[in-house]
């Protein structure tokens, strides 16, 4: 899916070399099955670590905050054995996905493009819901367009490496929302047994459905995988992909599980929501959170973007003196468009 993609050579079944007479290390003759990691070549590959922060990041997003809402679709302790489920479920699709490199180029960008639609309607709304009390009554789509030059910022960091500090400080953040956001919901817990184990089942397909938007991040995965140092190093039981779904389907079982305990029926689609509106701590959320989903636009947009440029663009304009003005004129368009 990339530009640098190495042209091979068949040698026969199963059998490659990359034009240097080389192959994967061994004599053309070999027998061993082409490794395409071996061969692969990144201007700015991201280690372990970074691409674990960018992973953590892209999984944290808006759906988590909708995990309490889920709840009261599922039931208290269905919900959470649920969430699980569908935390294994969704891990064990990514690894398919990763492995297959389906030609999905299309969903992929629609897909991604409308997480971007989602993060900049969210990070305009909770700033006008803070500048409301403090300023003055403003329109959404004015809080909405005030957001376009940061936007423009933070999609043109161009490579995962540099964006990674920036994933860093988002996860920072989130976390630290989410401390705020136990402080309210562990306060004046009810009785637990008002809360029913099990919800409906004609409202189970709203849970399954909420919590899977929430924890998976298809386009995302890819994208990280592509851009290791050490691509093997994403999958297998303690891999990369296997250690921040865990701790991220954690994360968002006990948000979950505490969110609906603390409230119940009245839980709405987001936590935050339920929280005093005049209250300082809760428009510090509304404001670290804002900024922890505007750091990760740029990792979404990352997506879409080195997909269409680099499979349909880059190959056209080759040869071209402007190839980084084009690029950035892409960038500056994937914004306009969300």
């Amino acid at each position: 899916m990339t530009s640098e993609s190495i042209k091979l050579k068949p040698l026969g079944p199963n059998k490659y070399t990359d034009g240097e007479g080389g192959g994967n290390g061994n004599s053309p003759d070999s027998n061993e099955d082409y490794d395409p990691h071996l061969h692969r070549e990144v201007a700015n590959p991201t280690t372990n670590i970074e691409t674990l922060i960018h992973l953590l990041k892209g999984c944290l997003g808006t759906g988590i905050l909708a995990m309490p809402e889920a709840f009261k679709n599922a039931g208290i302790l269905n919900g959470f054995v649920s969430t699980f489920l569908i935390g294994a479920l969704c891990t064990y699709c990514l690894h398919v996905l990763v492995k297959a490199q389906l030609i999905v180029d299309f969903f992929l960008i629609s897909y991604q493009l409308g997480i971007c639609c989602v993060y900049v309607v969210f990070v305009g709304v909770n700033i006008k819901a803070v500048g409301d009390q403090y300023i003055t009554e403003l329109d959404k789509k004015l809080y909405i367009l005030m957001t376009f030059i940061p936007f423009i910022l933070i999609i043109c960091v161009r490579n995962l490496k540099l964006l990674a500090p920036f994933s860093t400080l988002a996860n920072i953040i989130t976390f630290a929302s989410f401390g705020v956001v136990c402080y309210y919901m562990f306060q004046d817990l009810p009785d637990f047994s008002e809360r029913p184990s099990f919800g409906r089942l004609y409202t189970y397909p709203l849970f399954f459905g909420t919590t899977l938007f929430a924890l998976e991040a298809v386009g995302v995965v890819i994208a990280l995988e592509n851009n290791m140092k050490t691509p093997k190093s994403f999958g297998g039981y303690c891999g990369v992909l296997n250690i921040g779904m865990i701790f991220v389907v954690f994360l968002y079982a006990g948000m979950g599980f505490i969110g609906y305990w603390k409230y119940g029926l009245q839980v709405e689609a987001s936590i935050t929501l339920n929280f005093p509106p005049t209250d300082i701590l809760a428009q510090v959320i509304s404001i670290l959170y804002s900024v922890a989903i505007y750091i990760s636009y740029g990792l979404q947009g990352y997506v879409p973007v080195a997909i269409i440029w680099n499979t349909y663009v880059a190959k056209r304009l080759e040869g071209s003196t402007h190839l980084v003005a084009w690029e950035y004129f892409l960038r500056f368009a994937c914004v306009v468009v969300t």
